[in-house]
């Protein structure tokens, strides 16, 4: 089986050596099984980018909120971070502005919405990644 080179990813702002950044392929690798896991639509409906970190993973992706008119308002950047040892314990955090995550409530909506999937993250194990 071809193995898919791993991206060195350097974070622009720091400059510290973020592990790797695993490009999507249409071979079948752990991350891209994972992103394919992960929710689609229903208004996360950018690309899912996973980043492997020594103790964790973050999937990153943007949530689309719609008005009352049901028009687009605003995009909301999150990461999802997942503890490799203890996945369960998984943490969502928000990027930029914080007014569209209280107007809509997306904190609990995703966090609901995340612990469904994560047991179909974890491996038998009860890691992620390993």
């Amino acid at each position: 089986m071809t193995k898919i080179p791993k991206i060195p990813f350097i974070d622009p702002i720091t400059g510290k050596d973020m592990k790797y950044l695993w490009s999507t392929s249409p071979i079948k690798d752990k991350e891209s099984r994972i992103a394919e896991m992960l929710p689609h639509g229903s208004g996360i409906n950018g690309h899912w980018s996973i980043i492997e970190f020594d103790s964790h993973c973050e999937c990153q992706n943007t949530y689309d909120t719609m008005n009352e008119y049901g028009m687009y308002d605003y995009t909301v950047s999150f990461s999802l971070i997942i503890p490799k040892k203890n996945p369960e314990k998984f943490r969502l955090h928000f990027h930029g502005y914080q007014y569209p995550v209280r107007k809509y409530n997306l904190r609990d909506y995703l966090e609901s919405l995340f612990a469904e999937y994560i047991y179909d993250i974890i491996d038998k194990k009860g890691n992620v990644f390993e």
